[in-house]
């Protein structure tokens, strides 16, 4: 049985790269409850238990007014077939969404779910697994696929936040700058909608697993992972630039800061050091000068390196990084973004 998460991941399948038009990704960044509740245009998206009432599945299908773009479209098309500029949505995704909403749209994380992962479990999973899971990232997160809502707390959380995190903890600024950023209340509302819907992407791919968890980092940072199936651009998930690590600090210290710290705010930011030291090693893309990139047991040691690290030397390492990648050639610091 599908869940909220399992079309969540349909969706964007279905939609892929395509512009989302007025209405926006709209499925992305809800819980379950809000998305049932959605009104596009003025006309509910789903009516549960009801699928031949629900907006969605007939923008799915093309049925009128969502045949603007086919052949024997009439005076009563007034949109496009969801979703525009892309193949039609196959039948086996129109019926997945159907049996969901006939269902009652029911969001039961409990049992496995279509990926086949359990939430909490310690589950294997391979390759395609974390293709899978950069690809939700990427559309729940990368600007030009999130949704509007998502790119403000973005940005006020990774690039723009850098600058006063840099000013505070590199530059030999006062600590104030930083921490008067950090605690302004939009940006605190910004923090806690990124790790809601970050620690949710991990825990549907992963579950509670750090294993997995840093599998997924070491060769996301290493390049390692295979082109995307789904889409065509990008068509691999990797970090398509060595800065993106750092625009990351901001968020990963705030949550390591945080009153309520938590263990799934731990794995990340240890998942991060896996992933950026992979990066740097395997790419050459950053200077790694504590790992031999020769080792040939040189995962095995970074990932045990790293697998119990506690707040305090996370943090600190994440400065040290910061300061070795202003040195490295090609990436002169002064022109990293200022406060």
């Amino acid at each position: 049985m599908a869940n909220f998460h399992d079309i969540q991941l349909v969706l964007d399948r279905v939609v892929g790269n395509a512009p989302t038009g007025n209405h926006g990704a709209f499925w992305r960044g809800r819980t379950r409850d809000e998305f049932v509740k959605l009104e596009v245009f003025g006309l509910n998206v789903v009516v549960l238990d009801y699928p031949e009432r629900s907006l969605l599945v007939h923008a799915l299908k093309g049925n009128v007014p969502f045949n603007g773009d086919a052949s024997d479209r009439n005076d009563r098309a007034r949109s496009l077939c969801m979703a525009a500029e892309q193949p039609a949505a196959s039948s086996h995704d129109i019926e997945t969404i159907s049996n969901w909403i006939a269902q009652g749209c029911p969001d039961d994380r409990s049992g496995v779910t279509a990926a086949g992962l359990a939430l909490g479990a310690a589950v294997t999973v391979d390759d395609a697994a974390h293709v899978r899971f950069w690809r939700s990232v990427d559309f729940f997160f990368l600007p030009g696929l999130s949704s509007e809502e998502t790119g403000e707390h973005v940005g006020r959380l990774h690039m723009r936040a850098f600058g006063p995190w840099k000013a505070s903890n590199i530059l030999g600024q006062s600590a104030n700058v930083w921490e008067g950023y950090i605690n302004q209340a939009d940006v605190q509302e910004s923090f806690r909608y990124i790790r809601l819907h970050q620690t949710r992407l991990i825990e549907d791919a992963y579950g509670e697993s750090q294993d997995n968890l840093f599998d997924s980092l070491w060769k996301f940072g290493g390049n390692l992972l295979p082109p995307d199936p789904q889409i065509q651009i990008p068509p691999r998930r990797t970090m398509n630039s060595p800065f993106d690590w750092f625009w990351w600090i901001p968020y990963l210290e705030t949550s390591l800061r945080a009153n309520d710290l938590q263990e799934s705010d731990l794995r990340l930011a240890r998942a991060w050091q896996v992933g950026i030291v992979a990066d740097g090693l395997i790419r050459g893309r950053l200077a790694i000068p504590d790992f031999n990139a020769g080792d040939p047991n040189l995962e095995t040691k970074v990932k045990a390196a790293f697998e119990n690290a506690q707040k305090d030397d996370l943090i600190d390492g994440m400065i040290n990084r910061a300061v070795r990648f202003a040195d490295f050639p090609g990436f002169p610091f002064p022109e990293w973004p200022q406060p």
